[in-house]
């Protein structure tokens, strides 16, 4: 386990040439001083969120 958590939100994205994207934005720990912001962000396209799920029910045993 890693020693603290995250707020992490997502959403659907368009990106260039009109692909969709899966995107999860992380925010600060709550212990962070400053106001919540998102301090990474990644976003997964079609093959890749694929890939994801393969690897989760794999892991899971879905």
């Amino acid at each position: 386990m890693h020693p603290t958590e995250v707020d992490c939100r997502w959403q659907v994205v368009h990106g260039a040439e009109g692909v969709t994207l899966f995107q999860l934005s992380t925010y600060g720990s709550d212990d962070r001083q400053s106001e919540p912001k998102v301090s990474q962000t990644i976003q997964l396209d079609r093959e890749i969120a694929a890939l994801l799920i393969a690897r989760l029910r794999e892991t899971f045993d879905l």
